[in-house]
């Protein structure tokens, strides 16, 4: 619903400020854009004329009452990502590429030139995420916060990168398979959180463990690996084997770099 209100063609017709237009939002969507509307974030969505004329029109309306709901565990906010977002839009609806400056973790920073596609927000981590393809390496596609975004250049668009961008998304899906050991249960939803772009779906619950499929495309690959990386033995692969054989590496190598470092 969050997703229908901020979807540009709706908010071009909300600026409009029609009877009609405003037949896309029910009434609780309505109470929602009341309350949105009075948040810090308006402002990166409607300037303050729309905002004074929304406020007008929805007057009437019964606001939702969120501020009652209590969040545990919410995030910091990270107020330097919404500084990033107009000007991220702004590459994304230009057709420009980036290059990018972003970090893993502390210590690892990395530079590559980047084909942005698309931008998401995360409500259970209050964050934004940027989309994009990494046309500096393996044309992988990534995902990345904007809080570990360094610095970004934007730059014009090749064509022939545009054509390669393209057959990547015109990638059929892959399949895979995934454990979670009912010891973990109380993780499950963090753990299907953290795979919700591969979209698992249970297939079988048997005596002790969970076994859930998911799909991915080769270009999101590393991404995949990535996630079970950070779920660690809360989600273990199963299939198809290619892809285990590559976790059991990057442990291997992992375990060889702590062994090397304790002797």
């Amino acid at each position: 619903m969050i997703s229908k209100i901020y979807n540009l063609e709706i908010l071009n017709k909300i600026k409009e400020f029609t009877n009609d237009d405003f037949c896309n939002l029910s009434n609780e969507e309505l109470r929602w854009l009341k309350y949105l509307i009075n948040t810090d974030e308006s402002g990166f969505f409607f300037n303050a004329e729309d905002r004074k004329e929304l406020k007008t029109y929805l007057a009437d309306i019964n606001t939702s009452s969120l501020p009652k709901i209590i969040i545990k565990n919410k995030p910091k906010r990270n107020r330097k990502s919404w500084s990033l977002l107009e000007p991220l839009f702004t590459a994304i609806f230009e057709e420009k590429d980036l290059i990018l400056r972003f970090q893993i973790s502390d210590s690892e920073q990395f530079k590559a030139k980047c084909f942005p596609y698309k931008i998401e927000f995360e409500f259970y981590k209050d964050e934004w995420y940027l989309l994009w393809l990494n046309l500096s390496e393996d044309k992988k596609k990534m995902k990345t916060p904007f809080a570990s975004i360094l610095s970004f250049e934007i730059i014009d668009r090749e064509n022939e990168l545009f054509e390669e961008a393209e057959k990547i998304f015109l990638e059929e899906y892959h399949f895979a398979k995934f454990r979670v050991d009912k010891q973990y249960l109380d993780d499950l939803k963090r753990i299907l959180l953290t795979l919700i772009d591969f979209k698992p779906i249970l297939e079988k619950d048997i005596q002790n463990s969970l076994i859930f499929k998911i799909k991915y495309k080769p270009s999101e690959e590393g991404y995949l690996l990535q996630k079970f990386r950070q779920l660690g033995k809360r989600a273990i692969i199963l299939e198809p084997r290619f892809l285990v054989e590559k976790m059991l590496f990057t442990y291997t190598k992992s375990l060889e770099r702590y062994s090397k470092s304790q002797s």
